[in-house]
């Protein structure tokens, strides 16, 4: 499960994912010109109902465990 936040993450997060090992539970690019924007989430994208969803497709599938 990756949750891309600044800098290199979001290109790290997208090779995980096409390698099919993992989701990421937000996976657009944050652009903006305020360091406070890129560090801080406004609003909230996810909440613990989603990371559960995520974390048990990860868990069940079993082709993250053969990709990995």
């Amino acid at each position: 499960m990756a949750w891309p936040h600044f800098a290199d993450q979001q290109p790290n997060a997208d090779s995980l994912v096409e390698a099919g090992v993992a989701i990421t539970l937000w996976s657009k690019m944050r652009m903006s010109k305020k360091i406070d924007d890129m560090i801080t989430f406004k609003q909230p994208i996810f909440d613990a109902a989603k990371i559960t969803k995520i974390f048990n497709e990860i868990m069940d599938d079993p082709k993250y465990r053969n990709n990995m």
